[in-house]
């Protein structure tokens, strides 16, 4: 929680104009994804690629199954030079999460959410279909700044599209995770409260292997 709200002033507060998104914002977020869900708190810095290209994470994740010839004809057909900011594939539930970061003061608009479908989101939709055979991975992108504008909305369904691009402020993603840790230290408390240890020391002696 105190983590959560350093972080909001970095990004809501007075000098969020001068946070820079590569340099800056980038290498928070993509130690910290526990902020954007519970889906998101076993994953360490290891299990994602970040600032990393389309081609490098084919080649690298063996997320489909094909050949080296196979791997030509997508680099061919296909604009997989792009490079989203995070790329997280999460195989227990086939859903590979695509985050795109915009430092504070860029509105997300209606025109970067089309620029994420066109860039990432159509191009890994179109290669899932070819080389999904048996293992369609659903796409969730989510395109995060400070403010978004009013016309901007959700981009497809995840379960009858298969894909899905939400934009997000940081207050709201802020928010929700602050109030999901608060509730989890109400639990604790309660739970301290009901046990029949009333202090630390009286726990641990009586759990300790040399009571002496």
């Amino acid at each position: 929680v105190d983590f959560l709200n350093t972080f909001s002033e970095l990004v809501n507060g007075k000098g969020r104009g001068s946070v820079k998104e590569r340099t800056m914002l980038h290498h928070v977020v993509d130690k910290n994804l526990w902020i954007f869900g519970e889906e998101f708190e076993n994953i360490s810095y290891n299990d994602i690629s970040s600032d990393v290209s389309l081609k490098t994470i084919l080649e690298e994740q063996e997320m489909y199954q094909f050949d080296s010839d196979e791997l030509g004809e997508i680099v061919s057909e296909y604009k997989i030079n792009k490079v989203p900011d995070i790329f997280i594939p999460i195989k227990k539930n086939s859903i590979i999460y695509i985050i795109e970061l915009k430092k504070p003061k860029v509105k997300i608009n209606p025109k970067i959410i089309n620029e994420i479908m066109d860039k990432y989101v159509k191009t890994l939709s179109e290669i899932n279909k070819k080389y999904g055979v048996g293992d369609k991975k659903k796409i969730h992108a989510i395109a995060i700044s400070d403010t978004k504008t009013e016309n901007v909305f959700t981009m497809g369904n995840l379960e009858t599209d298969g894909l899905t691009i939400v934009p997000k402020s940081w207050d709201e993603i802020i928010n929700a995770t602050r109030a999901r840790y608060t509730q989890k230290i109400d639990d604790l408390n309660h739970k301290l409260n009901q046990s029949k240890w009333k202090d630390l020391e009286t726990f641990v002696l009586e759990h300790s292997d040399n009571k002496e």
